[in-house]
């Protein structure tokens, strides 16, 4: 924490002619603020995750761009898939299987909605796996982690 000292001083003359001086001194503390990312480093990825293919990693880093803040949510729509394809010069297939790797891997988690008692996996619809990556505050995140941490491994 950074402390500042901001002192003013007021000279005036009172009702009966007499010069006052009044200083009047301020504190100001400047609290820093804790960063609101996360970073990992790269380059360790492949060997950490396992990931076989640059394409797939390639592939993760567009998603991690394009995650939304505090949620890790990411939909992969067809738009998205295309600028894939033209900005990695990628085929659909590959980037077909790269998703279904980063799922596999849990670095991905597709998301599901509940019909008639059944977890039905919605299209496109995927969260990047707080343990791994997260792009926001911490706070959130740690209370993200907690629910993921609880749903059982054979339910992802």
């Amino acid at each position: 924490m950074k402390r500042l000292i901001n002192s003013t001083e007021r000279k005036f003359y009172d009702e009966n002619g007499n010069l006052k001086v009044e200083t009047t001194a301020k504190t100001i503390v400047h609290k820093s603020v804790e960063d609101s990312f996360y970073m990992a480093f790269t380059n360790y990825i492949m060997w950490i995750y396992q990931v076989k293919s640059t394409a797939t990693l390639k592939i993760l880093y567009k998603i991690l761009e394009k995650a939304e803040f505090n949620t890790g949510r990411v939909d992969i729509t067809a738009g998205f898939r295309s600028q894939l394809e033209s900005e990695l010069d990628l085929c659909k297939s590959q980037i077909t299987k790269s998703l279904t790797e980063l799922t596999n891997k849990k670095v991905l988690i597709q998301q599901t909605q509940t019909k008639n008692g059944k977890e039905i996996p919605l299209k496109g619809c995927y969260m990047v796996n707080p343990e791994m990556f997260w792009k926001g505050d911490l706070k959130t995140r740690k209370e993200l982690k907690i629910t993921f941490e609880s749903i059982p491994e054979d339910d992802l």
